[in-house]
């Protein structure tokens, strides 16, 4: 019997490293000092960010050995990233309780991710875009970490034909949408950020939201499916209005390889 709709009584927020990381990493301003002392505070950081240095393919022999080598190594723009991707999936990676396909979540995550960024504008908020990309879903993670036997609820509906939104709403009397919105407000990001995240299926408001709904959709439409909703086909994006953007990543294909490495970060840090 599905749960009586509710709110949430109490906003689900990040651990106060994974927050601050956040909100250090989608600052543009950043420097490498204070991002890698963030870096440092947190082992999954720490980890995630020596790992991506050391596999770059541009790597030297001479292994790195701390935070700020490596920041130094693949460039505060990737360190944003890594660190970004990290603290979300480290804040809220045991959902699997939750009903949630975390390996279809995660490959929609960040191929919305990257192919966000990569439908900005060259003197754009790159990296901006792929952090909000990337951030998109929080609101479903925060959900699904506050209560993930009540989530199987809306996992349920979804698979008799509901819209996710809808039944996050029946279930839980809100839904990721707004959720998120609070979240990443909570978190401290930027409100270009905060507003993109709350607009992400329709894309109104700003560039940052537009490119945000522009990755996601290009993602559904390559076969992403969000772990919740049953994914559909891929369809020859390629070729399509999208088509530019996509190859520009190297495709399909290209995309799939990034995201593989992404993850690699992650097993690193259950690994260790």
């Amino acid at each position: 019997m599905t749960p009586a709709p509710t709110v949430l009584p109490v906003l689900p927020v990040l651990p106060a490293a994974q927050a601050r990381a956040l909100t250090l990493a989608s600052r543009p301003d950043v420097g490498i000092p204070e991002l890698a002392g963030v870096v440092e505070s947190d082992p999954a950081l720490t980890i995630a960010v020596l790992r991506a240095a050391n596999t770059a393919s541009q790597a030297p022999v001479q292994r790195v050995l701390t935070a700020s080598d490596a920041i130094v190594r693949i460039g505060l723009n990737a360190t944003r990233r890594v660190v970004t991707a990290t603290a979300t999936n480290s804040a809220f990676g045991d959902i699997a309780r939750a009903g949630i396909d975390l390996d279809a979540f995660w490959d929609h995550t960040l191929a919305t991710a990257l192919l966000a960024d990569a439908s900005a504008w060259p003197n754009g908020p790159r990296t901006e875009a792929f952090t909000t990309g990337l951030l998109h879903d929080i609101g479903r993670l925060a959900l699904a970490s506050a209560d993930p036997e009540r989530y199987r609820f809306v996992v349920r509906r979804v698979q008799g034909g509901a819209s996710p939104d809808e039944a996050e709403r029946a279930v839980f009397g809100v839904d990721h949408i707004t959720v998120g919105r609070d979240v990443a407000a909570a978190c401290g990001l930027p409100p270009q950020m905060v507003d993109a995240i709350a607009q992400h299926h329709v894309g109104d408001g700003s560039a940052l939201a537009w490119v945000t709904f522009n990755g996601r959709s290009l993602a559904v439409m390559l076969g992403f499916g969000d772990g919740v909703s049953v994914a559909t086909p891929a369809v020859p994006v390629e070729v399509g209005p999208g088509g530019a953007v996509v190859r520009s990543l190297g495709g399909s294909a290209g995309i799939r390889m990034k995201i593989a490495w992404y993850r690699g970060l992650f097993v690193a840090r259950a690994a260790a």
